[in-house]
Formats: structure tokens, C-alpha cells, sequence
């Protein structure tokens, strides 16, 4: 993987973006009022979210609401314009399980995959790659309770994220 499509370049998804160029990714970003932030820090700026999907190998969109992400998803310029087989999303926006389980299949039915992966904390942690969960050791630990608690499968996906989350850099 070389380049990372980052969708919603505010206050969380420009420090995100800037993380990934810092450790060598390529970043084509977009946000609807535009990013000279992006442009200036070396990633290039897309016109949509479907442009984005079309020229990057994984997706990542951090948005304000379920309306934002379902806009960037299906939307007229939405990333299933251009969505590849294989291609997976990463979605970090903080919307409801129902809402972004429906988009996920949508996703899927086009081959792809999207992954519930919503983040907490604030701009400068996010900026400083400042964790807040789990360090490897208490997530295997916890990983039986996690099981369980989410038995009917309706956490599967945030615990994947969490633990993919432990092996990045710090």
C-alpha cells in the first residue's frame, strides 16, 4: 500500500494525514471547502470523494455526521463511484451502528469492505499519534471478555480495528 485516500480533512483527518506522510504514505485527501493545509504539507487535494476512491489504495474518511458519510460513500461523487475490488475503507466518522452496517454492505455488494473504526480523543493527540486504548498485552488479555460481550457479532469489526490500532507506531 502506497496511497492513502483520506476523507474529511478537519480538525482530525488533517493531523491523520499528516501522520501518514510523516511516515512516508502518499495522501490524496478531500474535504468539501478544499485543503491548501493538505496541498501545502505535500498531499494532493482531490475535487471528490469519488476522484480519491479512484486514485488511492485504501480509504480512510473521518466526517462530522451520518448524513457526511453517507454523502462520501453514495453520494453523487461518492467513493462507490470508483470503488475497486479488494479496496477497504476505514471509517472513523462516530455515526450509528445500523446506519454504518447498511453502508458497509454497500460496500461490500461492490467488493470492497468497510471497517467500523471510530477514533475519540482530540486534534493534538491525534496530531502527537497519542493513543488512548489498549496496549497489546490488556487487549489479549481482554480479548475472551471482548468475545463474549460482543457474541452476536456486532462488535467484530471495532475490535479488529482496536487491535490493528496496537501494532502502529506510538
Amino acid at each position: 500500500m502506497e496511497r492513502v485516500g483520506v476523507i474529511g480533512l478537519g480538525k482530525m483527518g488533517l493531523p491523520i494525514a499528516q501522520n501518514l506522510m510523516d511516515r512516508g504514505f502518499g495522501v490524496i485527501g478531500y474535504r468539501r471547502s478544499g485543503s491548501p493545509e493538505l496541498a501545502a504539507a505535500g498531499g494532493i487535494v482531490a475535487a471528490s470523494a469519488a476522484e480519491v476512491a479512484a486514485a488511492a489504495d485504501v480509504l480512510l474518511s473521518i466526517v462530522p455526521d451520518a448524513d457526511a458519510v453517507e454523502e462520501v460513500i453514495t453520494g453523487p461523487d461518492g467513493t462507490l463511484k470508483q470503488l475497486r475490488p479488494g479496496m477497504i475503507h476505514l471509517e472513523m466518522s462516530t455515526i450509528d451502528v445500523p446506519r454504518k452496517a447498511r453502508l458497509r454492505d454497500e460496500v461490500q455488494a461492490r467488493g470492497g469492505d468497510l471497517l467500523d473504526c471510530p477514533i475519540s480523543g482530540s486534534p493534538g493527540m491525534v496530531a502527537h499519534a497519542t493513543r488512548t486504548g489498549l496496549e497489546a498485552p490488556v487487549f489479549a488479555a481482554a480479548k475472551e471478555v471482548f468475545d463474549q460481550a460482543l457474541a452476536d457479532g456486532q462488535g467484530d469489526l471495532d475490535i479488529a480495528c482496536v487491535h490493528d490500532q496496537l501494532e502502529g507506531p506510538r
